[in-house]
């Protein structure tokens, strides 16, 4: 709409569809003001609500490491009886196991190492000894008279583990594992035991 006024020579044109209207109140930046804290507010209420199921899932996903099994040692198969000649000698093989930690399976990975003895006077019974040195832990050989020698700090040890020379420093016996016989197969209690200790204690 067009209004002219002719007195005083003025002429004033008018729209009302552009004109906008303020408040008192509100001052022209007040508006995106508002609209940024809105969006602000509504991200950072967002994230607390996604937090929280973040937060339980990502305990639900680890909790299997938090979790130890307990228990005893499982009997692991070593080798076959018939492999292990009844000479009475000490006859090293390895042992192998299936491990698992929180989400995968390793079949047959290699643990350690036994010793495991036969005799003619009881070929059913199998003796098993661990070849780590009680002193610090060295690998002993076995000699082939069967007496075991630790090359670290000359410890002797007699064909059933026990301390063949008393000056050795190691503080015990060679120590000894469970042994059984399944299906004609040698099953050992495998397990470590700590060094530099009297009495044998097992590393769990």
């Amino acid at each position: 709409m067009l209004s002219a006024q002719n007195q005083g020579g003025t002429m004033e044109t008018s729209n009302p569809s552009t004109e906008t209207s303020i408040s008192p109140e509100q001052g022209p930046g007040e508006a995106p003001r508002r609209e940024f804290l809105t969006k602000v507010m509504a991200v950072s209420l967002g994230t607390a609500v996604s937090v929280g199921p973040l937060v339980v899932g990502s305990y639900v996903a680890l909790d299997p490491l938090r979790k130890k099994s307990v228990g005893a040692t499982p009997f692991l198969p070593v080798t076959s009886l018939e492999a292990l000649p009844p000479d009475g000698l000490p006859h090293l093989f390895r042992v192998v196991s299936t491990l698992t930690d929180a989400w995968t399976r390793y079949p047959k990975i290699p643990i350690g190492a036994i010793y495991l003895r036969r005799t003619k006077e009881n070929p059913e019974k199998v003796e098993a000894i661990h070849p780590t040195c009680p002193h610090l832990g060295c690998f002993v050989n076995a000699r082939g008279d069967g007496t075991f020698h630790c090359p670290c700090h000359d410890s002797d040890f007699q064909t059933d583990g026990s301390i063949r020379n008393p000056q050795s420093p190691s503080p015990r016996g060679l120590d000894r594992l469970e042994t059984r016989i399944e299906d004609g197969k040698v099953l050992v209690q495998f397990m470590n035991f700590e060094p530099g200790v009297k009495e044998p204690k097992p590393i769990l």
